[in-house]
């Protein structure tokens, strides 16, 4: 008995050695990828290569939507005189976190206003329509966290955002059965440029219909830069005061009061009648339904260097060299 126990402890002596050598080199292969023995790249475990699931939070989404549009100038400051039209979006966004993301897209929108018959400003008689074009970048806040998996999601999750934009713009209104390009006609003797920055901002709320599709409902207001989406401002072009509107279109678009007044009249102060307020710049705001559906998914390997336990191996590695 005691001649087998020492063969099996001179046996065990004799690949203790060997034994050393293959632990060290699989605990090196965590740091080179390779073999120390051979030289060759070392084969992962399955389980180490497999991808990580499904991603949708650094998703890329296009996003659509269209609904109403409504103005607030000089030719309507209240409720009363709120003008419904249209509106269509088309861009594209990218989710950050799970709470932030950031979205660009452009925009048409229609701008219209007119003096109402029973409002204080009747008798001026004045109206516009625009088709407008707005670009914007704006920043998303979700107020419950987006989780990755769409089981965990909340099912109705309201958002705030703000941002920047460019608004191009070009009032029109309509003369004797013609639509006429207002800007061309310099109404107030002031050759603006017609493209303003603006301020974009507001709040909305998105349903998960599906893990790549959200249906929303969004405000959003626009604070601009500019007095002359309406092309309306301040006064009458002083240097056309006095004359006949007879056959002269600008004069007939500036002035819509009536043939029988004289263009341009002055008050008591000898200065030309107002059009409009040049302290309030228009804004506009708009109420619309908006789609967004995933059009590509971040997706990432594990990294063999990530996994903690393994980490720890090879920081005790290095420390020992």
């Amino acid at each position: 008995m005691g001649t087998f126990l020492n063969r099996r402890l001179k046996i065990f002596l004799v690949l203790l050695p060997l034994l050393s050598v293959l632990a060290s080199e699989s605990m090196a292969q965590y740091v080179k990828g390779r073999s120390t023995i051979t030289g060759r790249k070392t084969r992962l475990h399955k389980k180490m290569r497999r991808k990580k699931p499904v991603n949708y939070i650094n998703a890329i989404k296009l996003v659509a939507g269209g609904g109403t549009a409504s103005y607030l100038g000089d030719l309507c400051d209240g409720g009363d005189c709120i003008r419904v039209s249209a509106h269509a979006s088309l861009g594209i966004s990218y989710r950050i976190s799970e709470s932030v993301s950031v979205r660009a897209e452009g925009m048409w929108v229609r701008l219209s206003g007119l003096d109402k018959e029973d409002s204080p400003n009747a008798g001026r008689n004045l109206s516009f329509r625009g088709d407008n074009f707005e670009f914007n970048a704006i920043g998303i806040y979700d107020i419950f966290e987006q989780h990755k998996m769409y089981r965990r999601r909340h099912f109705i999750n309201p958002y705030v955002f703000a941002g920047v934009g460019l608004l191009l713009y070009n009032p029109t209104a309509e003369l004797n059965g013609e639509r006429y390009k207002l800007k061309d006609f310099d109404t107030e003797g002031v050759d603006y440029s017609g493209v303003t920055f603006l301020i974009p901002y507001g709040a909305g709320f998105r349903f998960a219909i599906s893990p790549q599709v959200n249906v929303g409902l969004e405000f959003t207001w626009r604070k601009t830069f500019t007095d002359y989406i309406d092309d309306v401002s301040d006064t009458y072009d002083p240097n056309f005061l006095g004359q006949s509107k007879e056959g002269n279109t600008k004069l007939l678009l500036s002035d819509r009061r009536g043939d029988s007044r004289p263009y341009g009249d002055r008050n008591d102060d000898g200065v030309a009648d107002k059009r409009g307020n040049p302290d309030r710049d228009d804004s506009y705001f708009t109420v619309g339904v908006r789609l967004d559906y995933t059009i590509k998914v971040t997706r990432q390997h594990y990294n063999i260097n990530s996994h903690r336990s393994r980490f720890r191996i090879i920081k005790s590695l290095k420390t020992k060299r």
